[in-house]
C-alpha cells in the first residue's frame, strides 16, 4: 500500500512496451557482490534452496540478524535515499530525507551512527531518490526524481554537487550501478543508460525491458547487466552490441531495489518490507526460489545497500534504518579450495551438425582417478580454428556437467576473439574413486563453416584432450 503517493509527485507516461509508472522516491539504498553423443535439449537442474533458514522479523528486532540503527531526525519528511561506503575506515552509512509534504524539494542528508546521526551538505531545490558510493574514489552519487544524478566528494568537509547525468526530466532515477571502467548506469523508468563519467557526450540508452525498473546490478566481469523490476520480473542482458534483455525470473515479489553481493547473488528489498536473496541461474539452467531473509522493513520504496562484508542497509519511509547482517556473501571471501587430483579428459559421443542449421553439444568425458578431484576447476574449451564453429550463449555461455546426481551448469566468459570459454570455480561432482561425468558446451555451424570433421579443444586444470567428434554437413 501507498497511501502517500497522492502526496508526492509522480509521473506516469503511456507507452506500449511497458506501464511506465514511477514510484515516489521514498526509499532508497545503494552501495560502493552421462550421455552418448549430443543433446537436442538439456535438462536444467538449479541450485538447491530446501530448508532454508528462518527469516528475521526485523519488526522484533532480533540482534543476531536485524538491527535498527537509526530513525532520521527530519519532521515533516520521508525517508529517501541511502547508501553505504567507506570501508577503508570502517564503514560509514549514507541516508537522506526530503519534505513530500509541503514540495519544498529539499533533501537532507545525515551519516548515520547507532549514537547520533551527522548531518552533511543536503541538496537543495532537488528531491533525492536513490544513492549509491564508489568505494574507490569516496563519492557519493545521488539520483533525483527530475532525472539527474549529482556526484558529490565524501572527503570534502563542505560537499559541492556536481552534475553527472542529465537525463529525461520527466522520470525520476529508480537505481544507480557502476562498473570498473568510469561508467554510471542509470535506470529511469523501463530503461538503462550508461554514461561516461566525466565526458560529455549524452548517455547511450543500453537496454529496455518493458516493465517499470526497481534496481539495476553489473557483474564482476561488467559482461552481464541484471534489470529488476517492481512486478517481480529480473532481466538479464549480455553487455554487448546486438543484445538483448532476457527475462530469468519472473514472480519475485514488488522489487524496491537490488543488489549483487560478493558470490554473484543478487540481494533485493519489496516494499511490504521483506529482503531477498536470489541466485541468478547460469546458462539455461532453471532458477531456484528466492530465499526470504527478513521480514519487518517497514515501507522499503526504492532501493537497498550492500556493504562488502554482506551487511545489508535499508530504509524506509518512516525514516527508520536497518541493519542486517549476513543478507550476501563477503566479497572478501576465502578462495575456493584447489583440487585434490587430477581429471581425466576423453571424448563424447559424436555430433553431427548441419551448416547455418541449429545447434549441439559436443563434450567430453571427465573421470577422476583413485584419489578423486574435488574441489574447484578451472575449464577452457576452444574451437579449432578456421572451420567456421561459433559458440552459442542462450542466454549466456553455460558448461553442462552431467552425472550420476544430475545436472548442473556453470556460467563461463568468452574471449574477445570468440574462440574460447573460460569457467572458473567449476564443481565438477569428482570427489569419489572412479567418479565420471559427461561435460557439455553449446555449439553451431555457420553458414560459411567448412564440412567434415573436427572437434573443440577441452583442458580442465592442466590435463587437456580432445572433444566428440564434430561432422559438419551442408
Amino acid at each position: 500500500m501507498r497511501s502517500h503517493l497522492s502526496r508526492t509527485r509522480t509521473r506516469t507516461r503511456t507507452r506500449g512496451r511497458g506501464r511506465g509508472r514511477i514510484r515516489t522516491a521514498a526509499a532508497a539504498l545503494a552501495v560502493a557482490a552421462l550421455t552418448t553423443g549430443g543433446l537436442a535439449a538439456l535438462p536444467a537442474v538449479a541450485a538447491d534452496n530446501s530448508n532454508p533458514p528462518a527469516a528475521a522479523d526485523c519488526s522484533k528486532t532480533d540482534q543476531q540478524v536485524c538491527t535498527r540503527l537509526s530513525t532520521l531526525d527530519a519532521s515533516d519528511q520521508w525517508g529517501a535515499a541511502i547508501a553505504v561506503g567507506g570501508a577503508d575506515k570502517g564503514g560509514r552509512v549514507y541516508a537522506a530525507s526530503y519534505d513530500s509534504i509541503s514540495g519544498s524539494k529539499d533533501t537532507r542528508l545525515f551519516e548515520v551512527n547507532a549514537d547520533e546521526n551527522r548531518e552533511l551538505k543536503g541538496l537543495s531545490k532537488e528531491d533525492m531518490s536513490v544513492a549509491m558510493v564508489d568505494e574507490a574514489t569516496n563519492t557519493l552519487y545521488a539520483g533525483t526524481t527530475d532525472g539527474i544524478v549529482y556526484s558529490a566528494d565524501l572527503n570534502s568537509s563542505d560537499l559541492t554537487y556536481q552534475k553527472a547525468y542529465a537525463g529525461d526530466s520527466q522520470y525520476g532515477v529508480r537505481a544507480l550501478a557502476l562498473d570498473g571502467s568510469k561508467h554510471l548506469y542509470v535506470a529511469q523508468d523501463d530503461d538503462v543508460y550508461k554514461q561516461t563519467l566525466g565526458a560529455t557526450s549524452p548517455p547511450e540508452k543500453v537496454a529496455t525491458v518493458g516493465d517499470t525498473t526497481s534496481g539495476i546490478a553489473l557483474d564482476d566481469a561488467g559482461q552481464y547487466l541484471y534489470v529488476g523490476t517492481d512486478v517481480g520480473r529480473l532481466y538479464r542482458q549480455r553487455m554487448e552490441k546486438g543484445y538483448a534483455p532476457k527475462k530469468i525470473a519472473d514472480n519475485l515479489g514488488d522489487m524496491s531495489g537490488m543488489q549483487k553481493d560478493g558470490a554473484g547473488n543478487l540481494i533485493y528489498a519489496t516494499d511490504g518490507g521483506e529482503l531477498f536473496r536470489f541466485t541468478p541461474p547460469a546458462g539455461g539452467a532453471q532458477a531456484s526460489p528466492a530465499v526470504k531473509l527478513a521480514t519487518g522493513l517497514g515501507d522499503v520504496d526504492y532501493d537497498i545497500a550492500l556493504d562488502s562484508q554482506g551487511t545489508a542497509y535499508t530504509i524506509n519511509t518512516a525514516k527508520q534504518v536497518y541493519k542486517v547482517t549476513g543478507a550476501g556473501k563477503s566479497s572478501g571471501t576465502p578462495a575456493p579450495k584447489p583440487p585434490s587430483g587430477k581429471v581425466q579428459v576423453e571424448p563424447g559421443g559424436k555430433v553431427t551438425l548441419t551448416r547455418g542449421g541449429k545447434p549441439g553439444y559436443p563434450g567430453v568425458y571427465l573421470s577422476a582417478g583413485k584419489d578423486g578431484a574435488s574441489g574447484k576447476h578451472t575449464v577452457t574449451v576452444s574451437l579449432p580454428q578456421d572451420k567456421g564453429l561459433e559458440f552459442v550463449g542462450e542466454p549466456t555461455y553455460g558448461l553442462m556437467v552431467m552425472g550420476k546426481d544430475g545436472t548442473h551448469s556453470a556460467e563461463g566468459s568468452l574471449s574477445r576473439d570468440g574462440q574460447t570459454l573460460t569457467f572458473t570455480d567449476v564443481d565438477l561432482g569428482l570427489s569419489g574413486e572412479g567418479a565420471k561425468v559427461t561435460a557439455l558446451v553449446l555449439v553451431k555451424a555457420t553458414e560459411g563453416a567448412q564440412t567434415g570433421d573436427t572437434s573443440l579443444d577441452f583442458r580442465v586444470d592442466e590435463q587437456s584432450g580432445r572433444s566428440s567428434t564434430i561432422h559438419v554437413t551442408d
